[in-house]
C-alpha cells in the first residue's frame, strides 16, 4: 500500500455527503480500502462491513475485509 494523506482522506471520505449509514456500498469499500492503506484496521473493519450488509456478494470486500481480519490477527474471523 502507498502512503496517503489522513487530512486528506478525512476531508474527502467522511464529508457529510459520504459518512453515513446509506452510503453506497461502493462508497463504504473505498473508505475501508483507504484506511487499510492508513493502518486504522478497526475503522477499515467496519467499512468492509458495511459495504457487505449492502451488498453480499461484494468479492473485492469480503478479500479485503479477510485481510483486514488477518492483520490484527483474527484469524478465526477471516
Amino acid at each position: 500500500f502507498s502512503v496517503i494523506d489522513y487530512q486528506k482522506l478525512n476531508q474527502t471520505y467522511y464529508s457529510p455527503l459520504f459518512f453515513n449509514d446509506t452510503a453506497p456500498t461502493e462508497i463504504h469499500f473505498m473508505r475501508g480500502v483507504h484506511l487499510l492503506q492508513a493502518d486504522a484496521h478497526d475503522a477499515a473493519i467496519e467499512q468492509f462491513r458495511a459495504a457487505l450488509s449492502q451488498d453480499p456478494n461484494h468479492a473485492e470486500a469480503h478479500a479485503m475485509l479477510a485481510l483486514a481480519l488477518a492483520s490484527t490477527n483474527r484469524l478465526e474471523a477471516a
